[in-house]
């Protein structure tokens, strides 16, 4: 006497990411704001200025050796 099992068919199979064990809650939103992409960018630097005035500093470290 073996045990009886049900035959399901038309299973579906969902492959899908895992979801993170923790950090995250469901329905995160990222917050919104008024400041259009101007504003939002204003305060900012470009790389280009950013890699010029590190290296400028730089310079200025080593011309005293």
């Amino acid at each position: 006497m073996g045990k009886q099992y049900k035959k399901e068919k038309n299973k579906v199979i969902v492959v899908s990411e895992p979801e993170p064990a923790y950090g995250l809650a469901k329905g995160c939103q990222v917050p919104v704001t008024d400041l259009s992409e101007e504003e939002l960018l204003s305060g900012t630097m470009s790389v280009d200025a950013y890699f010029d005035e590190l290296i400028s500093l730089v310079r200025k470290d080593y011309e005293n050796l």
